[in-house]
């Protein structure tokens, strides 16, 4: 069986791309999906099995933040 890795989702950027963080992350077997997101319907399906988010200018309503299963 294989086991689920951690992931980190990045709902939004500026610069061009994620290798950066790519490389501090994967490594320590985590999981980072990156997909630029603007509307609430699209933040909470991203972020809806994410252990964490990490966000520049994406709005992050109560809504959000419910729509995490992970959240405590």
């Amino acid at each position: 069986m294989k086991t689920k890795l951690p992931r980190i989702v990045v709902t939004d950027w500026a610069f061009d791309n994620l290798e950066l963080e790519k490389t501090i992350i994967e490594p320590n077997h985590i999981e980072l999906l990156g997909k630029q997101s603007k509307t609430e319907s699209d933040l909470i399906a991203l972020v809806s099995e994410a252990d964490a988010v990490i966000t520049q200018f994406a709005k992050i309503n109560a809504q959000v933040i419910g729509a995490m299963k992970k959240a405590d």
